[in-house]
């Protein structure tokens, strides 16, 4: 089982938003921890004459996991993440931006460094003037349908590091569409396709370092992180509205490059809002489609906004 525990910090005076993450997870024979901060700023320049609606949003996230190695008893890994992002958002609904990554698992003596660009646009049908000012109070009166896009393109070098040199083993580069709507203020729909590009050729790699004389001076990390390496992956969310609380559907699939396998995840999670507080609970599975078993977490969370 896994269990994640998460709360969250949200404060906005002055129209920016900070908000303060801590995320923690564990199953068997791993754990790890996540803190989150982020910055945002709304209606930016909003007393001009004529206003501007200028919005950005600035995220970083930064998460370390420890895993115990069955190969060698009494050792573990240490795997670290650090993913910062900044979002320009205009009156137009256009909204572009940048990102920046960087990984790295002590044990292999890799590490990977990633830069993203980031572009979308959203519409919205704005509700017509007509309407009364007392029928604004009900939330189907003030909701606002809307169809947006977005499109993020990547280039993420791996590098091994030995005996202090550090060699570019692979460049991965990926692709990815979403689309989202919110026809009905009691529903929203969520579907993105990802597509993974590389260099070289990953299974011709994997095969060389399979080899006993390369694992002798290298070892195995390098070949068992790269033969995990994805070629596609889709996912589809749905988020259910209904009064106080929130029901979200998610399903996403992805397929191995090397061994062309399938891995399915789904979950289930509602959140209740009252007051400032906002409580979710969830469950989900992971599972391969060569193996009938499934590795199963619950998520657990918690949020306090000001």
């Amino acid at each position: 089982m896994v269990l994640i525990l998460s709360l969250i910090l949200l404060c906005s005076p002055s129209a920016i938003a900070y908000s303060l993450e801590a995320l923690s997870q564990s199953s068997a024979g791993s754990s790890s921890l996540s803190l989150s901060l982020g910055l945002g700023k709304d209606d930016f320049y909003k007393n001009l004459d004529p206003p501007k609606n200028t919005i950005y949003d600035i995220d970083f996230s930064h998460s370390t996991t420890t895993e115990k190695l069955a190969a060698d008893v009494g050792s573990s890994q240490k795997t670290t993440s650090s993913n910062a992002s900044l979002v320009w958002s205009i009156p137009a609904g256009w909204r572009a931006g940048f990102g920046l990554g960087y990984f790295s698992a002590t044990a292999d003596n890799i590490y990977s460094t990633e830069g993203s660009l980031i572009l979308g646009y959203r519409y919205t049908w704005e509700n017509p003037p007509s309407i009364e000012e007392d029928k604004l109070e009900t939330l189907a009166a003030t909701f606002e349908p809307s169809l947006g896009f977005s499109f993020q393109a990547a280039e993420n070098p791996i590098y091994l590091r030995r005996n202090n040199l550090t060699r570019l083993a692979i460049i991965q580069s990926w692709q990815e569409l979403s689309l989202d709507a919110d026809p009905w203020h009691w529903l929203s729909v969520s579907v993105s396709a990802r597509r993974y590009t590389y260099n070289r050729n990953v299974a011709e790699i994997v095969a060389l370092l399979d080899l006993p004389e390369v694992q002798e001076k290298i070892g195995s990390g390098l070949a068992n992180n790269l033969a995990t390496l994805q070629d596609v992956s889709q996912g589809l969310d749905l988020g259910f509205h209904v009064g106080d609380f929130d029901i979200d559907l998610s399903q996403s699939n992805s397929k191995e490059v090397v061994s062309q396998t399938t891995y399915m995840d789904s979950a289930l999670s509602t959140t209740y809002h009252w007051k400032k507080w906002s409580f979710t609970l969830g469950v989900g599975q992971s599972k391969s489609a060569l193996s009938a078993s499934a590795s199963r977490y619950s998520m657990l969370g918690a949020r306090w906004t000001l």
